[in-house]
């Protein structure tokens, strides 16, 4: 009687011990494959993502999580213009968590394999830096079109003459101020 209650109940437990065991490591798996792909991208969101949920999977991997802060330590050191104080630090810092997180998982790499898989592309990082450029054009464009406003409105004021009581004044106010 007790074993026909106990077995079925026995076999479900282990079914879905099982079944969450190859999840969580599914989903390892896929923080891994993200970190990998974003190695050289340390500003993609997919990247900050996958560093954000190191915690979340591998909370019980202690090695993993004393790199992953040593990591966040290491990208957190900035000097005056905002640089990475040590680069070459902070990039072993990184290899370091990711060799940790492979031998968590089963996978046998030394440090020297793990920091030579990562390619990006000539192509790829062309097109990244030319949206960068892109990115610091706006912040000029944008200062034109506002000094080109205020220059406009000068010349406005100018050529209409002294205001009158009637009519507002032209300002050199910031298209940003609420009014």
């Amino acid at each position: 009687m007790i074993a026909t209650i106990v077995g079925p109940l026995a076999a479900v437990g282990i079914t879905l011990w099982y079944q969450g065991a190859t999840k969580k490591r599914e989903q390892q798996l896929v923080l891994l494959r993200m970190l990998s792909a974003t190695r050289g991208l340390p500003g993609d969101l997919n990247h900050s993502a996958a560093l954000t949920l190191v915690p979340v999977e591998f909370a019980d991997s202690p090695i993993v999580m004393a790199r992953h802060k040593a990591y966040l330590e290491a990208i957190s050191k900035k000097d005056s213009d905002g640089n990475l104080e040590n680069p070459t630090e902070t990039v072993n810092k990184y290899h370091d968590l990711l060799q940790s997180i492979f031998e968590f998982l089963g996978y046998k790499f030394d440090h020297e394999a793990v920091r030579n898989q990562g390619v990006l592309t000539k192509g790829f990082i062309d097109r990244d830096n030319l949206y960068l450029d892109s990115l610091r054009a706006s912040i000029h464009l944008a200062e034109s079109a506002r000094v080109s406003a205020i220059a406009s409105a000068r010349m406005a004021n100018h050529v209409a003459g002294p205001p009158e009581d009637d009519l507002p004044e032209i300002s050199e106010s910031r298209s940003d101020d609420p009014e």
